[in-house]
């Protein structure tokens, strides 16, 4: 049996496939599709089957049947002749027949000007259009994704809708190529359009990744502008509790996105709950995947030095404990049942303090005392080692990058049960329904009576739980083998 693994699950062969089929014992592989080179091998040789990830119900009734005999066995049929195919012998024999040169080529120099093309390891041009880049989710995936060795594997350049935002001198520090098409939000203008189709053609990529809704629908016109044979895919960064509380334009761009869904190559969500919101509201189901958001775990680590310094700065007695929020002040984040909640635990707690990191947060307090607003820092990665525990209140999320970066950093967390953020937490923090600051109170003094020794034991785990699940490396991997499966089905 065999479980999805970064290469695996995204369709990539790997060698122990062929070690499974030679020990002839049959395959379930959880995660790729059938239309992947992993799956076709399979399917032709009758060794095994295809699975996606999120048909529970499938694997459980299987798995059942197969622990009394039945279920995978009975399927397994193996065609001995198609397997063979696969052994070293015959590869080798097929490829010395494809590469057999010519009897006038007599001086071994003259093979380097030999181009088999089949065989030419082309790094894959990608342009990535993204709404904007101010300090957000989905900008701050993007641009960890290319900073982290994405540009050895692929050549990409980013188009902004809007202007260059917080991260567009850091991409561009790390030399990834930006334009900015300077548009206002939610209003479209021809010279804009006119800009991006003058840019596609002059970066002539294989693939357009669109990110966010209206990021996606420029990759889709853009697509079209250009003549040349191009890979779409979109990626989508949200949930869709919030739904019906969109702007209209951001309604429209969802409702659009849905009709125009089967025309991608491919559509990334980063959370479950996400994709199968999508699903129910018409986005096409044939061509979507699930890749998380990934974390430089280098980078959010614990640091005990750095956690004294920063709490002796802010006046923060040894003892007391610190509950940290990160992100800025929207609808979307639910600041409210923050602070609501706040209150009733100081009632409790009187000593333990809240420390509100992020833009536009005192607007939505209505009583100061024991919270120290910090505004929009630079430096979270080290804010967050003065924390106890992190607190998300959001009524929507996709996959929240701070949740990640709080675990990655050694913090227990306490979330409402939005986008993923159940999934990810797990049992190494507390979850809690949104919109309820009596439950959100609960669960944040649940975790307060915890010792320190304790709330460290939470915080190492859901560290653990990070860099085996969630690392940027696994996850940098996962599209690098989209994009190499995109571009072989496309040739």
């Amino acid at each position: 049996m065999l479980a999805s693994s970064k290469e695996i699950s995204r369709g990539e062969l790997s060698g122990k496939i062929f070690e499974y089929m030679a020990a002839a014992r049959p395959i379930l592989c959880i995660g790729s599709r059938n239309d992947f080179e992993i799956g076709k091998v399979l399917n032709s040789t009758k060794s095994g089957i295809i699975m996606q990830d999120n048909d529970i119900l499938k694997l459980e009734n299987l798995i059942y049947k197969t622990y009394y005999g039945e279920g995978i066995f009975k399927i397994y049929n193996p065609k001995i002749n198609k397997i063979l195919n696969f052994s070293r012998k015959k590869i080798s024999y097929n490829f010395l027949k494809k590469i057999k040169l010519p009897n006038k080529i007599k001086n071994t120099k003259n093979i380097k000007n030999l181009q088999l093309k089949e065989y030419v390891n082309k790094k894959p041009k990608i342009v990535h259009i993204i709404t904007g880049l101010v300090r957000g989710g989905a900008e701050r995936a993007l641009y960890t994704l290319l900073t982290n060795g994405f540009q050895k594997h692929t050549q990409n350049s980013v188009i902004s809708l809007m202007s260059e935002g917080y991260y567009g001198p850091l991409l561009k520090k790390n030399k990834i190529q930006l334009n900015c098409l300077n548009m206002d939000r939610g209003k479209i203008n021809i010279p804009s359009i006119y800009k991006l189709r003058k840019i596609l053609i002059k970066e002539n990529p294989d693939i357009i990744q669109g990110w966010m809704y209206h990021g996606n629908l420029a990759a889709f016109l853009g697509k079209y502008m250009i003549k040349k044979k191009v890979i779409l895919s979109w990626n989508v960064r949200l949930s869709l509790e919030i739904f019906s509380e969109m702007k209209f334009t951001t309604k429209m761009a969802v409702r659009m996105g849905a009709l125009l869904s089967k025309k991608c190559y491919s559509i990334i969500y980063n959370s479950t709950r996400s994709l199968l919101q999508h699903r129910s509201i018409g986005f096409s189901n044939n061509n979507d995947f699930y890749i998380p958001n990934g974390f430089d775990v280098k980078r959010w680590k614990p640091k005990i030095n750095i956690r004294n310094k920063l709490r002796n700065s802010f006046g923060i007695p040894k003892h007391t404990k610190v509950i940290g929020y990160v992100g800025r002040g929207d609808k979307q984040k639910d600041l409210p049942n923050l602070f609501k909640a706040f209150s009733i635990v100081k009632k409790r707690y009187p000593n333990v303090i809240l420390m509100a990191v992020g833009r536009n947060l005192k607007e939505y307090v209505l009583n100061e005392d024991s919270i120290i607003f910090l505004g929009q820092r630079s430096d979270v990665q080290n804010i967050m080692q003065s924390f106890d525990l992190l607190c998300l209140t959001s009524r929507a999320e996709g996959f929240p990058n701070v949740i990640g970066e709080a675990m990655s950093s050694g913090l227990p967390c306490v979330t409402t049960d939005v986008g993923d953020a159940k999934e990810i937490v797990g049992k190494t923090g507390w979850v809690t329904p949104p919109n309820n600051p009596i439950k959100l109170a609960k669960c944040l003094e649940e975790a307060l009576n915890n010792p320190k020794k304790e709330l460290n034991k939470y915080g190492k785990i859901a560290r653990e739980k990070i860099i085996k699940n969630y690392s940027i490396e696994f996850v940098k991997n996962q599209y690098i083998s989209l994009y190499k499966s995109s571009l072989r089905k496309n040739n």
